[in-house]
């Protein structure tokens, strides 16, 4: 989603849930410098594991508020350890059956453009669809 500023974009939240954004973006704190003048930023980065059209199958997606954040995304799904942060998401609702499909969106702390330290921000556990394609 376009920010006001034309060079910046948002991740918008379109349910939050108690404690979550509206939207997700780059904090500039009234620094109207870019990023890379700057130094250091707050980016985002967002995965889906969501079905396919005919609910037959996956389809998984990748982005980033920019280049660093969607390769940062990747580099951190295809980590040893987040299968492990996965299934305990997928598996989080207690006496509700785990969800095969998710969206999880990644806070990441960048420095020269180059992604540091990430923390997940906000997932969603998607439930299956029950038929076919409308």
């Amino acid at each position: 989603m376009p920010d006001s500023n034309p060079h910046l974009f948002r991740i918008r939240n379109r349910s939050p849930l108690p404690g979550e954004q509206d939207s997700y973006g780059i904090s500039l704190n009234g620094d109207q410098r870019s990023i890379s003048e700057r130094g250091i930023s707050e980016s985002y980065g967002y995965v889906a594991l969501v079905p396919n059209l005919t609910g037959t199958g996956y389809v998984l997606m990748i982005s980033g508020l920019g280049m660093s954040e969607t390769e940062a995304a990747g580099e951190l799904i295809t980590s040893p350890g987040f299968s492990t942060t996965l299934a305990k998401i997928l598996n989080s609702k207690a006496g509700k059956p785990a969800s095969p499909y998710v969206q999880v969106l990644f806070q990441f702390s960048e420095m020269s453009e180059t992604a540091r330290a990430s923390k997940i921000a906000a997932y969603r556990l998607i439930t299956p669809p029950k038929s076919g394609p409308p």
